[in-house]
């Protein structure tokens, strides 16, 4: 098991090792209204029901309580049920606790209440914190307007649960972004009026861990930031989406808002674009890889907030002044050694509780290939030919796009048009065996909600 990816990587990013023979039927995403001014109770509730009047509960909300429900079993869900509650409810705040409620019954009210529970509802809320890895592009024509495609890839199957939500309050339209249906947080969206564009990618940070292991020492982290109060970045997204008007208004609040975990924002408006690399307490500091072999500090110019120099701009989920990729990494180490091959294996064992003392590991923390594809593709390509079409075709054409790529988002606030693409795939095994059923990773999500709760027996 790779030692230096955090839990959601090493869970959902095997896209290199998985067979490119998939198959995708690739469609509109289904689009519905949330209208801010009704009881939260009532918001999501005609989404809710549609999508599973429309494709049966087995193929719309059950995969993905399998997944939480192979966390902790449906029994224990419902015997901690209100202690998960008081932990859980004030990380996701009232508003949208009520909002789950809502949703919870009209699941129930449809016949399907019975083996849900509402902090499962809520750690859904939490547990997408870790579960991402994505692709973003911005691009600007020739007349200077800015177009930002996104890819979100994931190991769950939540075809038939992603919709594209219209948020209006006072009868006008906010903003809009795509959802995955019983996730009220947002990943990707675009607030109205000629505003601006973002998403968030996970950032993977290599934790140092020598008695308990990288991964839990990153749990660790988060589940601090939690108790200090940071937030979930979906609920931050959100908020930001709703009460900051324009790109110049959004920027600061992105990158000074306390965070749950490192993630970057790729954020878009009518002409310009950055990429803001984030640590949770701000803007990031150092690079993702924390060892003596990779270790630097942030760029001062270029770095952690990259405004567009060229007519387009690639973030995916590495560090974007780090130039090596994982192949050049395994390059590198090719020609080390045995000495110093040992003293590499000594160092991980000891600083970061990898037993498995491979150097090659480290690999894992530079970049599988997306952003070459995604930058050569671009780059191929040009400003004043049709960019919209152009970011679409980079997102859309493997490697750039996996096996686990749900949707394409194009999102442009200048002329105010958002498309979400879903890729429906074939349905093979996933109801008999979730991709995502990893032991270690199961163990390491059971580490952070017991590190969390804190409730003996759990």
């Amino acid at each position: 098991m790779c030692i230096l990816l955090l839990l959601a990587i090493e869970l959902f990013s095997r896209c290199e090792s998985r067979s490119r023979h998939w198959e995708s039927v690739s469609g509109d995403a289904p689009r519905f209204t949330v209208n801010m001014d009704l009881p939260p109770e009532e918001r999501w509730i005609e989404a809710m029901t549609t999508q599973i009047r429309r494709h049966g509960w087995e193929y719309s909300f059950k995969p993905s309580l399998d997944f939480v429900e192979q966390v902790f079993p449906i029994e224990l869900w419902k015997k901690y049920d209100a202690e998960l509650q008081l932990v859980a409810g004030p990380i996701v705040g009232s508003e949208v606790e009520a909002e789950l409620r809502g949703i919870l019954k009209a699941a129930t009210d449809l016949g399907y209440g019975e083996n849900i529970t509402l902090s499962e509802l809520e750690f859904i809320q939490i547990f997408y914190e870790i579960l991402m890895q994505c692709t973003g592009i911005l691009g600007r024509d020739a007349s200077g307007s800015v177009y930002h495609g996104r890819n979100m890839d994931m190991g769950l199957w939540v075809e038939n649960v992603t919709a594209q939500i219209i948020w209006t309050k006072g009868n006008t339209t906010v903003f809009e972004s795509t959802q995955y249906l019983g996730y009220n947080g947002v990943h990707t969206g675009m607030r109205s009026g000629k505003g601006w564009s973002v998403q968030a990618n996970e950032r993977v940070i290599l934790t140092p861990g020598p008695y308990i292991g990288y991964e839990k020492s990153s749990l660790l982290l988060t589940v601090a930031a939690f108790l200090e109060g940071h937030r979930p970045l979906g609920l931050v997204l959100r908020d930001a989406l709703m009460n900051a008007e324009t790109y110049d208004k959004a920027i600061p609040i992105l990158e000074t808002v306390p965070l749950a975990s490192p993630v970057y924002f790729i954020v878009g408006s009518a002409t310009n674009g950055t990429v803001l690399t984030r640590d949770r307490r701000g803007l990031a500091t150092e690079s993702q890889d924390t060892t003596f072999y990779g270790h630097q500090k942030v760029p001062d110019v270029g770095g952690a907030r990259r405004d567009m120099s060229a007519w387009y701009e690639v973030q995916t989920n590495w560090d974007p002044w780090i130039r090596k990729s994982s192949a050049d990494c395994r390059s590198d180490m090719a020609t080390w050694n045995a000495s110093a091959l040992e003293e590499c294996s000594t160092y991980i064992k000891d600083v970061y509780g990898d037993q498995s003392g491979e150097c090659t590991d480290i690999c894992q923390l530079y970049s599988d290939g997306r952003s070459e594809a995604a930058n050569a593709s671009m780059a191929s390509q040009s400003a004043n030919g049709n960019v919209p079409s152009e970011i679409f075709e980079a997102l859309t054409t493997p490697p750039v796009m996996t096996s686990i790529t749900k949707f394409t988002a194009l999102m442009s606030p200048a002329r105010g048009t958002y498309n979400t693409t879903v890729h429906y795939r074939s349905l093979p095994s996933r109801f008999e065996a979730l991709e995502a059923t990893d032991g270690k990773t199961l163990d390491a999500l059971r580490f952070f909600v017991r590190s969390l709760a804190k409730i003996p027996g759990l």
